[in-house]
């Protein structure tokens, strides 16, 4: 699920380039991805995502379990 948040993510940052606000909450967003290790502080991000960016990516950002951060945990 984290690599399906990642390219619904990618794309929209290729599609809303122009505008500001996206484009900055999907590199945060792109960044938190990567370094959580608890779905929970991903909510603020996910609801960003949401609102500003992607439906798509925001809806898969609150709903990734554990299990989906697993990788971020041995880095």
């Amino acid at each position: 699920m984290k690599t399906a948040t990642k390219v619904f993510l990618i794309i929209s940052l290729i599609m809303r380039f122009m505008f500001i606000v996206p484009l900055i909450i999907d590199i945060i967003a792109l960044r938190k991805l990567e370094k959580e290790t608890n779905p929970k502080n991903l909510v603020v991000i996910g609801v960003l995502v949401l609102i500003f960016s992607s439906l798509i990516a925001g809806i898969l950002m609150l709903l990734m379990k554990p299990s989906d951060l697993e990788e971020n945990r041995q880095k």
